[in-house]
């Protein structure tokens, strides 16, 4: 039985500053330099862990990072688990925590890097507040009782889970203004990531009926978003309603995302980024 599941994203990742968009792109000259960073503080997450008596079976991670082949499985410790999709699952298939590695800010927040889910999103409202990728996460979690343990992440994610009023054990990557050293932060994690199977971290209370609002910065996406894809229209949001969060999550980063990452490719990429 999978005992943790680790999501990672890239953009909140110790050593990639906050205006070091392009380098997290595939293609760019940096990117494997900064891919480099990704793998070593998953793998500082996962010694934790593994220090805190699991077995490396018992471990589970998500690439989540835009292509989600950012690494691979020679790259992690022998026995754990990657996967590139359908990373809720095993959160119905036993999985006691969560960590959250290289999270990010949320779109409307200062860093270039800011996003939520997408750089084609203008607003995402869910459970009534702003809020971005590590609060849907937190719901999608705690609608199946399952804890966010731990965050890396900048200051402004960790904020986001700060506001939802949860104990997730945080480590601060960087600052608006400061990038800090990958090497201390990895050790940082490492330790939190042992701490916290020692703590009794409670999972974020998700209500039902669960609800998220977003909106399109192109009118063109908004346009043509499947039907399917979402409950119903208010003005310039989509709402999706759900039973629980974790069905809302599978609606919105599955097919929505998909629908996104369908449309918002290339020289797109660009002319939506700079409208931010």
């Amino acid at each position: 039985m999978k005992k943790l599941l680790i999501i990672a994203d890239m953009e909140g990742i110790a050593g990639i500053g906050h205006d070091d968009f392009w380098s997290t792109i595939k293609g760019h000259p940096l990117y494997y330099l900064k891919r480099h960073l990704l793998v070593e503080e998953v793998n500082a997450a996962i010694t934790g862990a593994l220090n805190a008596g699991l077995w490396a079976e018992e471990i589970v991670v998500a690439d989540w990072h835009l292509t989600n082949y950012n690494f691979y499985q020679n790259e992690l410790p022998q026995g754990v688990t990657l996967v590139r999709a359908g990373e809720e699952k095993f959160l119905k298939e036993g999985a006691e925590k969560v960590f959250l590695v290289g999270f990010h800010g949320a779109v409307g927040t200062p860093p270039r890097l800011a996003h939520s889910f997408s750089y084609a999103i203008k607003e995402l409202i869910i459970h009534g507040s702003p809020g971005g990728e590590a609060t849907m996460c937190a719901y999608m979690a705690g609608s199946a009782g399952v804890p966010v343990a731990l965050l890396s992440g900048d200051e402004f994610a960790i904020s986001e889970i700060r506001d939802l009023g949860m104990d997730t054990l945080c480590i601060d990557t960087k600052s608006q203004s400061n990038t800090i050293s990958p090497a201390q932060k990895h050790e940082e994690i490492t330790r939190a990531s042992e701490e916290v199977f020692t703590k009794n971290i409670q999972p974020l209370f998700s209500p039902s009926p669960f609800v998220v609002k977003f909106s399109f910065k192109s009118a063109s996406m908004a346009r043509h978003l499947p039907k399917e894809y979402f409950t119903r229209r208010e003005g310039e949001y989509f709402v999706i309603e759900t039973s629980t969060a974790y069905e809302a999550y599978e609606a919105f980063h599955i097919k929505v995302g998909s629908y996104m990452r369908s449309r918002f490719l290339g020289h797109r990429l660009l002319s939506m980024f700079e409208r931010t």
